[in-house]
């Protein structure tokens, strides 16, 4: 039998009866495992993490502020419904689209990540160095132009389901590392394959012209925003491990799971940009 979910209530009484706690509320226990390795190695700062799954929020809560079912929704409500002071709570949402299309409340204690969500933290080319070459041993010959080609097919993703969350469609995208390939050893996304194969079934051939469009307009127009802020983390993981098949890097890390562990051990050298939202 699992530990009981913690329910709303009993963590308001919790917080009236001692008001100095700062707990860390976070979407996923892997958020929690990475913010925990983080904080490991700066004791100073300690302060207990919590997965939003070890919190009892029922679709009544979710409902009551139209919130749709997610844990990103889960935090928020969360929040809405524990209704701190200014206190040292914080419950950390990923920031995903917020700079693009705001839909945070104005609630004490609800920030964003730093960049676009915890994992795109470690989206540097230091890190990503280590992993493919020294680690992986990845035959890659130009190292700049192919670091350089990740942070494009990362933003072209990114700005691809901006768009698609833009548009309300009612479609997600299909695998696309089905709609990758190497040239001359620089990882290539067919975007317009990609959005094909992904949308046909809800959106007509104009409208899917359009969206590549609109994605290419706001990539042409991107200026002064890391990289990181344009990279979700589940895409540079997937990506990062394609990468390392496609380029004959070591078998152990040709896996999303294997290069997220990698994740949690590296975490500490992280941790001023993992610890941001809740200094």
């Amino acid at each position: 039998m699992g530990i009981p979910k913690r329910n709303i209530s009993e963590i308001k009484t919790r917080y009236e009866l001692e008001p100095d706690l700062s707990d860390i509320y976070l979407e996923g226990t892997f958020d929690k495992e990475i913010f925990d390795a983080a904080l490991k190695v700066a004791p100073e700062y300690f302060r207990p993490c919590y997965a939003i799954d070890d919190i009892e929020v029922d679709a009544d809560v979710l409902a009551g502020y139209e919130l749709t079912t997610g844990n990103r929704q889960r935090v928020i409500a969360l929040a809405n419904e524990l209704d701190l002071p200014d206190t040292c709570v914080r419950l950390v949402v990923d920031r995903d689209f917020e700079d693009w299309l705001p839909t945070l409340p104005n609630t004490n204690g609800l920030v964003p990540t730093k960049y676009c969500d915890v994992e795109a933290v470690f989206f540097d080319e230091d890190f990503v160095k280590q992993v493919m070459l020294d680690a992986s041993r990845c035959k890659i010959s130009e190292w700049d132009k192919f670091f350089e080609a990740l942070k494009s097919r990362l933003c072209e993703l990114f700005f691809l389901r901006l768009e698609i969350v833009s548009s309300q469609m009612d479609s997600g995208l299909i695998d696309f590392t089905r709609c990758m390939r190497l040239v001359n050893g620089i990882p290539e996304l067919n975007l317009p394959d990609l959005v094909e194969r992904s949308l046909s079934g809800c959106s007509t051939k104009n409208d899917r012209e359009a969206i590549v469009l609109r994605v290419e307009k706001r990539i042409f127009n991107l200026s002064n925003k890391s990289h990181q802020l344009v990279s979700r983390g589940h895409d540079f993981l997937k990506l990062v491990a394609w990468c390392v098949r496609a380029t004959k890097g070591l078998k152990a890390f040709q896996s999303e799971e294997s290069i997220a562990r990698l994740l949690v051990l590296f975490a500490g050298s992280k941790k001023d940009d993992l610890l941001h939202p809740i200094w």
